[in-house]
């Protein structure tokens, strides 16, 4: 199916580093607290002296670019992600939001190549996934399916669920709904396929449709204790105290 054209994920917020010197350090936690508190010029100026004293330091490289491009500044934060990425090629974050600077720059082709490595560093990185499937879509392409997904119309039901199963342990939360999806498409009324439909929805936010999956399973295999469970947790979190309650007993 296709993916709405929902507005793609801002910068995130800077939320580590690695082991630096004991001046980087102090330094860089000082400008996350002023990043935090969205005092972007004070958390500029720490992020610079981190550079003035590592110019390879790729976490504040990254967070140069995070403010550059909350500042409006896509090709000024370009540059910092790139600089950062040729520090430590690994760093999923640094090629997610490149991939956003590159589309505010219309170059979308360039966008999904930074998501698609992001995604190939970390398989789980579903908000890489999301704007990966905007770029496409944008681009005029279509998001090539996994080799699961080719092979998978010719699978039973039950075969499905297993392997969405293992996709999701994997965290590859989209790819794992997809085959819960084919599951229920072969078989409607089966019950662990809904569980863990209920699951995948879950974890990749959102908590209505969850709800929903788990109520399905219930209707159609009452006693199937994960399906009580699960829903009981989700309600609890989405704060309908009674209702999570009652789904435990």
């Amino acid at each position: 199916g296709h993916v709405s054209d929902v507005p793609f994920n801002r910068p995130q917020r800077l939320d580590g580093f690695a082991v630096m010197t004991a001046q980087t350090v102090v330094l860089m936690e000082q400008g996350l607290a002023m990043h935090r508190r969205n005092d972007l010029a004070g958390a500029r100026a720490r992020f610079e002296q981190v550079l003035a004293a590592d110019p390879q330091h790729a976490e504040a490289l990254h967070a140069l670019g995070v403010i550059s491009a909350q500042g409006g500044e896509p090709a000024a934060a370009l540059g910092y992600f790139d600089r950062a990425i040729v520090c430590d090629p690994g760093y999923a974050m640094a090629h997610f939001n490149r991939g956003i600077a590159l589309m505010e720059l219309q170059r979308l082709d360039e966008a999904i190549e930074s998501y698609q490595r992001a995604i190939e560093i970390k398989p789980d990185f579903d908000k890489a996934r999301t704007n990966l499937r905007v770029a496409m879509k944008r681009a005029g392409l279509e998001l090539p399916r996994p080799p699961e997904l080719q092979a998978a119309t010719s699978w039973t039901a039950e075969a499905c669920q297993r392997r969405g199963v293992k996709l999701l342990d994997a965290g590859r939360r989209e790819d794992a709904l997809a085959l819960f999806d084919l599951a229920l498409a072969k078989s409607p009324q089966f019950a662990e396929a809904h569980c863990c439909r209920g699951i995948a929805l879950k974890a990749l936010g959102q908590p209505a449709l969850a709800i929903e999956a788990y109520g399905q399973a219930i209707r159609f295999k009452p006693g199937l204790p994960a399906a009580h469970y699960n829903l009981a947790m989700v309600l609890h979190a989405e704060g309908r105290l009674g209702e999570s309650r009652a789904a435990y007993d």
